[in-house]
């Protein structure tokens, strides 16, 4: 597959930054983000909201492809029969073209299909725009319109320009059409990092004072009948400001907070034939502190009235159980703690009266006989093949991937669980939450444990999964669970999109991984984590390309994502440390060591090169190393920089994750 064929070392930095589900999402310029995004919009008849091309559309079968400079996305908008193809093409600094081709399968009640353009309201409030190839100029300035559900304009031309302080824009289409100015808020903005492809119109926003602007661009009218086809092309261009002013970073060695094990990961293992390269190469460079894996439980005791360990002593188990045996043998022989999670509930223990939108109930009345077979699997695992489970959980049963539970059945599943382990002779804890989506709402799903303090001596730690949410906002919400139940917090499942392995060529999309590193970073810097787990350290998400993984026959190598991870990875064992930035498109976070001497800040830039200085840095260090990792680099040694009196001056690297590294042995 042509997706795996860009790997670190390619001299490819393609200027416009393509989301694998067609939208253009912004285009750099000497790595300043131009930030815009274009997609694909179906809108309700009463222009009350709309469905657009968007992460997390689980229909149909996707395609995400690279030829040569254009990006190629095939799919159709979540709900409808309307099929569209979006190619995205880099045509020179700061220019793209993005070309469109729609097709309507079956009625769709809408007042028309718009490719839309989504104009910043931080850059381009107060911003003049001129309307190309139309009759007249409507409006000239784009000004706030507090409230608004309807549009600012509606006129026929080919495109339009604005032009702020800062920032231009300028889109053309190939021929005329329909044009549409508005100013809306919706009700899940991008800002929560919790996307969802059918959107409602609202009249404002809690945390944004100003609505961004969208200018639409009609692709099918109202009138549209199955059959109708639209093809359509699009020139994109930006221009803006490059800041390369300095930046300056403090950090506070005398306050530390929360000990970081260090970076682990998951291991499900899926891929017979591909898995076990991955793994090994992992485990032979990465740090791995943590791992979690899949606890069979449906193969175990697959009926209420008796176990299979019979069988799986005497060979007669699926291949499947073995190879997630084996590989909890091999992560215990290296005295890696484990988490064990179940994904698939035997059918016995499901309620079968209660039919829910995702996943399964477990059978309240069968609690006891459930909990004391899991934990039968753990006293087996463990006498039979030395295998002790630190951590057990049900995976996002907020979600129902597969087990559903609401706050109350999740804090009884605990207690009895809890009580089980322990009559036992278990050490195994529970895992509180280990949620599908790091927001505040899925927070929730702990309150009841919270609340019930008797439980809690049965908890060994509180977690969530990243692919939706940890904001700033939402990680304070779960540091206090944290807290409260005097635990440490986990990321059991880090990623930045669930869906990914249905694009695959995103594993090796530069903002992508950017991206990526941003979330684990955050999560350090505001949750103070004590581990950061991807999904996963095998062939399943790979952090490497080749070796036949996902269709890539070239050698087996390292991604950016790879090296991100064990950059963030190489100082384990150390205390959350606070570190102040003052520029807001860099991501921070710092972890020290006092008593081995040992330092880490790792630095997530957002936007061009820029010279930077450190503060505050400890007497004992003498020099910092300086590590970067971006689309052609992986944790390249830059330089070695000396310390005076606390301070230390170095380059930050474009749209790079960059760390300074302290370490006894350093080189001086």
């Amino acid at each position: 597959m042509a997706a795996f064929m860009l790997s670190l070392g390619t001299p490819l930095r393609s200027q416009p930054l393509a989301a694998p589900w067609g939208n253009l999402v912004g285009i750099e310029i000497q790595g300043q983000r131009m930030n815009f995004e274009s997609s694909l919009r179906a809108v309700n008849p009463d222009w009350s909201g709309f469905v657009q091309s968007s992460k997390y559309n689980w229909e149909g079968t996707p395609s995400f492809t690279l030829r040569g400079k254009t990006y190629r996305c095939s799919q159709f908008l979540m709900g409808t029969k309307l099929d569209y193809v979006t190619r995205i093409t880099a045509t020179g600094r700061g220019r793209a073209r993005v070309d469109l081709r729609v097709e309507l399968g079956a009625k769709l009640p809408m007042a028309g299909a718009y490719f839309c353009i989504d104009l910043p309201a931080r850059d381009y409030l107060g911003a003049r725009i001129e309307w190309i190839g139309a009759d007249s100029q409507p409006v000239g300035v784009l000004a706030n319109h507090p409230g608004s559900m309807d549009a600012i304009a509606q006129l026929r031309a080919k495109g339009f320009r604005v032009v702020g302080a800062h920032r231009s824009i300028e889109v053309i289409a190939d021929r005329p059409t329909t044009l549409i100015l508005r100013q809306n808020f919706v009700d899940q903005p991008a800002y929560l990092n919790d996307p969802h492809p059918r959107l409602r119109f609202v009249r404002s926003d809690p945390k944004l004072p100003d609505a961004d602007f969208q200018v639409y661009f009609q692709v099918l009218p109202e009138s549209a009948r199955p059959g109708a086809r639209s093809e359509t092309s699009y020139a994109i261009g930006v221009k803006g400001t490059i800041d390369t002013s300095p930046v300056t970073f403090g950090l506070d060695p005398l306050k530390p907070g929360r000990r970081f094990d260090g970076i682990g990961g998951n291991f499900r293992m899926q891929y017979p034939e591909l898995d076990d390269q991955v793994v090994d190469y992992c485990l032979a460079n990465l740090k791995v502190r943590w791992a979690r894996i899949a606890l069979l439980w449906d193969q175990w005791q697959p009926t209420e009235d008796g176990n299979a360990a019979a069988q799986i002593l005497s060979g007669r188990a699926s291949p499947h159980l073995y190879r997630q045996i084996a590989i909890a043998r091999r992560l215990a022989a290296r005295h890696i703690p484990l988490i064990a999670s179940v994904w698939v509930p035997p059918d016995w223990a499901v309620d079968h009266s209660r039919r829910l939108e995702k996943g399964v109930a477990l059978d309240d009345a069968k609690l006891g006989k459930i909990a004391d077979s899991i934990a039968d699997f753990l006293v087996f695992l463990k006498d039979h093949y030395g295998i002790e489970v630190r951590l057990f959980s049900f995976n996002e049963t907020d979600y129902g991937v597969e087990v559903h539970q609401s706050s109350a059945e999740h804090a009884r599943a605990n207690r009895a669980l809890g009580e089980a382990f322990a009559e036992h002779g278990l050490v195994t804890k529970l895992l509180l939450g280990d949620t599908g989506a790091g927001t505040a709402a899925a927070n929730h799903l702990v309150d009841a444990t919270v609340a019930d303090p008797g439980i809690w001596r049965f908890l060994g730690a509180v977690s969530f999964h990243s692919y939706h949410g940890v904001t700033a906002d939402d990680l304070k919400c779960w540091l206090a669970s944290a807290k409260t139940t005097n635990l440490p917090l986990m990321l059991t499942e880090g990623g930045c999109d669930s869906a990914a392995h249905r694009y695959p060529l995103a594993w090796v999309t530069p903002w992508i991984a950017q991206s990526e590193i941003d979330e684990y970073v955050r999560s350090g810097s505001v949750g103070q984590v004590s581990t950061i787990m991807p999904w996963q350290l095998n062939a399943d998400y790979s952090l490497l390309a080749g070796g036949g993984i996902y269709g890539d026959n070239g050698p087996l190598r390292p991604t950016q994502r790879f090296w991100c991870l064990k950059q963030l990875g190489e100082v384990p064992d150390a205390f959350w440390l606070p570190l102040s930035c003052d520029k807001p498109d860099i991501t921070c976070a710092a972890l020290g060591d006092s008593a081995g001497g040992r330092y880490a800040l790792h630095l997530v830039n957002h936007g061009a090169t820029r010279m930077a200085t450190v503060t505050g840095l400890p007497a004992s260090v003498h020099h910092v190393a300086v590590y970067v990792t971006d689309a052609t680099r992986g944790m390249q040694l830059m330089a070695v920089k000396g310390v005076v009196d606390g301070t230390t001056h170095f380059q930050l690297e474009a749209q790079s994750f960059t760390s300074l590294i302290s370490e006894p042995g350093n080189p001086q």
